[in-house]
């Protein structure tokens, strides 16, 4: 099944109550060139707005990309940008609702008691999900990298009808609905996407070389436990996979069963526990002895990552 992404990343906006945001360009566009990479997703398939994005421009892309480019495909859209949250009192009950939307470079807003109002050119997340629930999709992925992120899983919860087909679906975002997403000057990335991208790095990846999306999120909400934003979560469906790296035949092909004496192990003992499959390949590939492999591989199913010592210090082992 071929896939297809919506990469979003707006930087520039024009609104006094905006600021203009200094990873969003970076951020959809190291994410575009991991899909394009390892995420099965050609170049021809990628369709990126980045740096000013009108609301005209950001519409039209995401009609034409879940209407006609992913129909009946796989997809992902990614965003980031500003997130806004808009609340309303009802007068008569005074119940206080929310009102999530992604805000495009000409987004126009205003204040009222300390509370947003949008004027223009914001895309609610209640019209992305009535959308959604009108298209053909094989699955979909959506990863919103934006302030009050969460309220898009809300509305996915009030509105979505989607799920009661097949389809896969997987919903991300940044932030609680609450919350802001932030980024730090010193980082090349926001802090939820830089979790992110680490998360999908191939050492990061299971024994057939995949990183699915569950597995994406978790370690990517691992990373940002102690900080200002809690991402949150929702899918349903198979097993998706993110990325895939090619993987070596070394762990598919040698044997387990090969020993070597106790006393050619005494140097490699202490490291035993600290060593991780792509290290191991890696070592392969750069010629350590593939009996000491197979012994590594052989004590341990589930190893973690070493430093390229290890390799140096058993190949003057074994010379």
């Amino acid at each position: 099944m071929a896939r297809y992404a919506l990469i979003v990343g707006i930087e520039t906006y024009n609104s006094q109550y905006l600021q203009d945001l200094s990873k969003s360009v970076i951020d959809a566009k190291d994410f575009a060139q991991i899909l394009e990479d390892y995420g099965n997703c050609p170049r021809n398939h990628i369709t990126l707005l980045s740096g000013q994005v009108t609301g005209d421009e950001l519409i039209q892309a995401l009609k034409t990309f879940l209407s006609e480019q992913a129909k009946n495909q796989d997809a992902i859209i990614y965003f980031s940008g500003h997130g806004i949250l808009e609340k309303q009192q009802d007068p008569l009950t005074d119940e206080v609702s929310q009102k999530g939307y992604l805000a495009a470079s000409d987004c126009q807003l205003s204040k009222k008691e300390n509370q947003w109002v949008v004027k223009d050119n914001a895309i609610p997340l209640e019209s992305i999900t009535k959308l959604i629930n009108h298209t053909e999709l094989s699955s979909l992925i959506i990863i919103l990298d934006a302030c009050h992120g969460g309220a898009l899983i809300q509305e996915i919860n009030h509105s979505f009808n989607i799920f009661q087909n097949n389809t896969t679906y997987y919903f991300i975002a940044a932030c609680q609905s609450y919350e802001d997403s932030w980024a730090r000057k010193s980082k090349r990335h926001s802090e939820f996407t830089g979790a992110l991208i680490e998360a999908l790095s191939q050492d990061k990846a299971d024994d057939d070389g995949i990183v699915t999306i569950g597995q994406a999120f978790e370690q990517a909400s691992k990373r940002l436990e102690t900080g200002r934003q809690e991402p949150t979560f929702m899918g349903k469906g198979s097993r998706l996979p993110l990325v895939k790296y090619s993987v070596t035949s070394l762990l598919k092909t040698v044997s387990k069963s090969a020993q070597i004496p106790d006393n050619d192990l005494e140097i490699l003992q202490p490291y035993l526990e600290q060593i991780d499959r792509p290290i191991l390949t890696w070592a392969m590939m750069e010629g350590v002895s593939a009996y000491a492999l197979n012994h590594w591989l052989a004590l341990d199913e589930a190893l973690s990552i070493v430093v390229i010592f290890i390799c140096e210090e058993a190949q003057k082992r074994m010379i």
